[in-house]
């Protein structure tokens, strides 16, 4: 019994390097269909970001203390705020996380400003990106929403995309 263990290991480990597709994928991925892994890639990459529903996005200026980035967020019930320059063009985020963090020094919020508080190195989005770039800006940074622009460069917010939304709509 071992030495015929060890015969159908190796002959299934020569089939698949000869030939990755079973008997079963074969017709499929001749038809431009993908299976496993690679499937969901697929879906990800038919879908761009406007088909996800966008949130509103609620700007703070530089200038702003942190203490009306919390009047904010009780009056919106939101957690994230895109921060806008004099011309209303992104700038950067300031993330739930970042508010709960200076949270735990209170009495040191009137005196913080959303400039000393705001994250300028999470990516934007653009309307016609695709989910699979999307998910993966989300991947290498630790943010729930990002800000999506109308346009590349123009610096115009179209709203902001969460991390929940976009797999709501790839399930």
């Amino acid at each position: 019994i071992l030495p015929l263990m060890l015969a159908t290991v190796i002959s299934t480990i020569v089939a698949r390097l000869i030939h990755p597709d079973s008997v079963y994928t074969a017709k499929l991925t001749q038809m431009g269909v993908r299976v496993g892994a690679a499937g969901d890639l697929t879906i990800l990459r038919r879908l761009s970001v406007q088909d996800v529903p966008l949130l509103g996005a609620v700007t703070v200026h530089e200038n702003e203390t942190a203490q009306h980035l919390l009047e904010l967020s009780e009056k919106h019930l939101v957690r994230d705020f895109v921060v806008v320059d004099g011309h209303d063009r992104y700038v950067g985020m300031v993330t739930g996380a970042d508010l709960s963090a200076a949270l735990v020094y209170r009495e040191a919020i009137p005196l913080l400003t959303v400039r000393e508080l705001m994250r300028t190195d999470l990516p934007t989005l653009t309307c016609d990106e695709t989910l699979d770039v999307a998910l993966d800006r989300f991947s290498s940074h630790d943010a729930q929403s990002l800000a999506v622009l109308e346009e590349s460069g123009s610096g115009r917010i179209a709203g902001l995309v969460s991390r929940a939304h976009l797999l709501e709509r790839h399930q």
